[in-house]
């Protein structure tokens, strides 16, 4: 019993109050996260007002939608930092309800399943999960579409992006990054599940194996977008 309070907190992961209605976050803090606000409709890049950015205007990426609702910024940052690095599968709670609570409310399109992008086997040894994975099976479970996790793997280990700024060297270090089953005819519709989006590399090399497999219904779902890569 101690091991999975441990593991799923009744307590603000924040400021260690009363959860509210976001498991392990209590609704004040709730209430103080960053809204991404206006951005572009293809990769959700942050803009005075809702339009194709000058990269998407340029080339079109390997899908057709990005719904994020967070900036990566303040607390949504530091859950999704203690989910990565730290082993806290509370933060993946929720920042799945976080991402799932407000689908529901925004959706437009539901896809016939979703896919957390997968990791490297030997991050995943290593870090014991994919946050990317967690977050996207509490979308299922709220939203009732199925996570297919095994679609698609990480053949590569890639040096990880958060320690590259240039967006040309995170599109190179993902470079054939990934490997999708030859046929995805009986997948229909897919959403890419990620807990955050900065230049959007990983998830169009992501896509663009998908493409190749047949998917031609790509949207993207990640909790939070950076808001450092404003392009006008």
């Amino acid at each position: 019993m101690r091991i999975v309070r441990r593991l799923f907190r009744e307590d603000c992961l924040l400021c260690s109050d009363a959860a509210g209605r976001i498991s392990n976050l209590c609704d004040a803090c709730l209430s103080d996260l960053l809204l991404l606000g206006h951005s572009c409709p293809i990769c959700s890049r942050s803009m005075p007002v809702r339009t194709l950015c000058n990269d998407c205007s340029a080339r079109m990426p390997a899908f057709q939608s990005t719904l994020a609702p967070y900036q990566y910024a303040g607390a949504v940052k530091y859950l999704i930092g203690r989910a990565k690095f730290d082993s806290n599968l509370a933060a993946t709670l929720s920042l799945g309800e976080l991402l799932a609570g407000w689908l529901k409310l925004n959706l437009l399109s539901r896809p016939d399943v979703l896919i957390p992008v997968p990791l490297h086997p030997s991050r995943l040894r290593h870090r014991g999960y994919n946050q990317a994975t967690e977050v996207a099976k509490v979308v299922s479970k709220q939203l009732g579409i199925a996570v297919r996790g095994n679609f698609c793997e990480r053949v590569r280990d890639t040096q990880p992006q958060s320690e590259m700024v240039d967006g040309r060297a995170r599109r190179r270090n993902v470079r054939g990054a990934f490997s999708c089953r030859n046929s995805a005819g009986e997948l229909g519709s897919v959403a890419l599940v990620d807990d955050v989006m900065t230049t959007g590399a990983t998830l169009h090399e992501l896509a663009v194996q998908l493409v190749k497999a047949g998917v031609s219904d790509i949207q993207v779902w990640v909790v939070s977008r950076t808001v450092s890569f404003y392009n006008q």
